[in-house]
């Protein structure tokens, strides 16, 4: 089953998902002053996370693609005092 809901990693958005929209998810390098700083998980215009390495920001797209559920939550934010 495909996740229908992702919540962003920074948690202040959800993007619906339509049927087939797996395909839509894609990965970009962020690049800052010349060096290469992560890469950001984005659906149509909207980021849905950055992650440090590539294949992170792919495996999250496997994660989104084989949910449990129909609310899938971008993995990596973390508040200060959780684990």
């Amino acid at each position: 089953m495909v996740a229908r809901y992702i919540v962003s990693q920074d948690r202040d958005r959800v993007v619906e998902l339509k049927e087939g929209g797996i395909e839509d998810i894609i990965t970009n390098p962020v690049i800052y002053e010349g060096v290469l700083i992560g890469f950001n998980l984005a659906i149509k215009g909207e980021v849905l996370g950055t992650f440090d390495r590539v294949d992170r920001a792919i495996k999250e797209i496997g994660k989104i693609a084989c949910s449990k559920t129909s609310v899938h939550v971008v993995s990596g934010f973390y508040l200060k005092g959780m684990k």
